[in-house]
C-alpha cells in the first residue's frame, strides 16, 4: 500500500475527507463485526474482505482484519481531549503508510462523521503521503518497539534510516522533545519556566522538521501569559495558536472558533490572573 499525490499541496490543505465504513466499539465480538460487514454495499464489502492480513483463521478472519485496521475516533485540540470508545474502518485512510516524520495529520471530525487528512507541510506532486501511527517524540528504538507491539509494523522512514551521528542527534532531540512536552503540561506554578520550555520545544521541532503539536504549544504559551495577566503577549500566543490550529485541523476544525475568541479577547479565558502578575515573552 501507500499513497502518492497527483497534485501539490500547501501546508493546511485538505487532502482527504472520508466517512468510516462503520463505527463499532473495539470490544465488538465476531458476530457483530460480521453482521456489520454484511450490511456494507457490495463494492465496499469486497474491498474490506480483501484487505491483507497475516493470521489465517477460517472463522475469525473478518475480526482479524478489523483488529488490524481500525482507528480510534478520538479527537484532540489544544483546549481538550475527547476520547471515544468507538472506532472506525477507513478504506482510503488506511492506505497511508506510517512515518516518524509525517507530512499528513489525521483529524477525526465528530460533527461531520469524517476522518480528515491535512497536509502538515508543503508537499510536492508525486510525493508519498505519510501519517504517524505512533509516538514520534521518542528515540528510534522506542518508536520501532511501539509500532511493532501495537500494529505489528516496521518502519523504514527517512528518520529511522538515519545512521551514526545523524541518528544520535535525532534521537537526542526527540527524547528531549518528549520530556519537554510532558513537563510543560505540569508547569502551572512556573509560567516563566513554561514559556522558556515552549520556546525550546518549538526550536527542536523545527530542527527535526516537525510541525505536529505546534497548536498545543502556542496555546500553552497563551495560558501562561493570560494566567500572569500579560495580555499583550497572551494575544500574540493566542494568534499563533489560532493560526497553527487552522493548519492542523482546517478552518472549520474543532476548537478553531473558540481559539479565535481567545485571540480576539485574550482576557476572556477563565485562567486570567491565576498567577502573580508578571511580564513574560511572546512567540519568536
Amino acid at each position: 500500500m501507500g499513497m502518492r499525490t497527483s497534485v501539490p499541496f500547501k501546508r493546511g490543505d485538505l487532502i482527504l475527507s472520508e466517512e468510516p465504513l462503520f463505527t463499532p466499539f473495539a470490544t465488538w465480538d465476531d458476530d457483530t463485526i460480521q453482521a456489520a460487514v454484511r450490511e456494507l454495499p457490495t463494492a465496499q464489502k469486497q474491498e474490506y474482505n480483501t484487505l491483507p492480513y497475516v493470521i489465517s483463521n477460517a472463522h475469525h478472519w473478518q475480526r482479524i482484519i478489523f483488529d488490524a485496521y481500525y482507528l480510534p475516533l478520538s479527537s484532540s485540540t489544544p483546549m481538550k481531549f475527547r476520547s471515544s470508545k468507538k472506532c472506525g474502518i477507513f478504506l482510503k485512510t488506511l492506505r497511508f503508510r506510517s512515518s516518524c516524520s509525517p507530512n499528513v495529520a489525521r483529524v477525526w471530525d465528530e460533527k461531520k462523521n469524517r476522518m480528515r487528512l491535512l497536509a502538515q507541510r508543503d508537499i510536492a506532486k508525486e510525493e508519498e503521503l505519510f501519517v504517524s501511527y505512533g509516538n514520534i517524540l521518542a528515540p528510534r528504538k522506542e518508536r520501532k518497539e511501539e509500532l511493532r507491539k501495537d500494529f505489528d509494523l516496521g518502519c523504514t522512514c527517512a528518520v529511522c534510516a538515519l545512521e551514526g551521528e545523524a541518528l544520535e542527534e535525532s534521537d537526542k532531540r526527540r527524547e528531549e522533545l518528549g520530556r519537554l512536552t510532558r513537563s510543560i503540561r505540569v508547569m502551572g506554578d512556573d509560567p516563566r519556566g513554561g514559556i522558556n520550555a515552549i520556546h525550546k520545544t518549538l526550536e527542536l521541532l523545527r530542527e527535526e522538521g516537525l510541525t505536529h503539536y505546534e497548536d498545543h504549544l502556542y496555546y500553552y504559551g497563551y495560558l501562561f501569559c493570560v494566567g500572569a495577566s500579560d495580555m499583550p503577549h497572551a494575544k500574540e500566543w493566542a494568534t499563533k495558536a489560532h493560526e497553527a490550529l487552522v493548519l492542523a485541523a482546517g478552518a472549520d476544525g474543532d476548537g478553531v472558533e473558540l481559539m479565535r475568541g481567545y485571540m480576539e479577547k485574550p482576557e476572556s479565558h477563565p485562567c486570567k490572573g491565576i498567577f502573580s502578575r508578571m511580564v513574560l515573552s511572546g512567540p519568536k
